[in-house]
């Protein structure tokens, strides 16, 4: 029954926002602009103003310390900053399209990259040093995930009903191979989660459904009909029996 926080500055809807993993701050971008604001979780007041992008964030993610705040941009590019003072560490270059999502791994040390230029890139958190690039998409990726050790990454792609993607591509993190594709869905796909126990793959898309997938085999094991549209969000329960949509 406490009063919440409302934090009030930007001039358009809010696109994006997350907490900081100790939970005392919230970074948020919107579409009024290139920028990037921190606040306060607790009072609501605006710590922080983000500036270097030239176009649209599209993403913001915490690394796991709280330390480094990273963010995806329409300008093809990925920035990182310090969480705390708002002084940008590094700029992240090499993408040809549009940045959609990006993502660190649990152990901090290595940060994803998705774009519609269709490739995936691995990068070094500290440095930010371009570690490896995963061709295979045929279409934009939309969307990217670890899997809860780490080992793997998830993405996902396609375009509307066009039948050329539509996939789930789970990689290895270390690598760079392609391990499994996981094909099934009629559209692109907007979310992927690993289950919390590493187990399994749950994929949400343009085509109404959310698929269940083995990680390991690509097997799909369940393709859950309900909705009315699209389905734009994934989530596994804390002891990965359940999934909401």
């Amino acid at each position: 029954n406490e009063k919440a926080a409302v934090l009030r500055g930007h001039e358009a809807r809010v696109r994006r926002v997350t907490f900081s993993p100790d939970g005392t701050r919230v970074a948020s971008a919107s579409y009024d602009g290139t920028t990037v604001s921190l606040w306060d979780a607790a009072t609501g007041e605006e710590l922080a103003v983000l500036r270097g992008h030239d176009d649209r964030v599209s993403q913001v993610a915490f690394s796991p310390d709280g330390a480094t705040l990273a963010t995806a941009s329409w300008d093809n590019s990925v920035r990182l900053w310090d969480a705390a003072t708002g002084e940008e560490l590094a700029l992240l270059g090499g993408h040809g399209a549009i940045v959609s999502d990006v993502a660190f791994s649990p152990d901090g040390t290595r940060l994803a990259t998705g774009s519609l230029d269709k490739t995936v890139r691995i990068w070094d958190a500290s440095s930010g040093e371009e570690l490896a690039i995963l061709r295979g998409h045929k279409r934009g990726v939309l969307y990217i995930t670890f899997s809860p050790d780490g080992t793997r990454l998830a993405s996902a792609s396609g375009w509307r009903r066009r039948t050329d993607d539509n996939t789930v591509r789970i990689w290895d993190v270390t690598t760079g191979r392609e391990l499994t594709v996981l094909t099934g869905h009629e559209g692109y796909i907007y979310s992927v989660a690993f289950s919390p126990d590493g187990n399994r793959v749950a994929s949400a898309g343009y085509d109404k459904t959310v698929r269940l997938w083995n990680a390991s085999t690509g097997e799909e094991l369940a393709c859950l009909k309900g909705h009315e549209e699209g389905v734009f969000s994934v989530a596994f329960s804390p002891d990965s029996r359940r999934v909401a949509s």
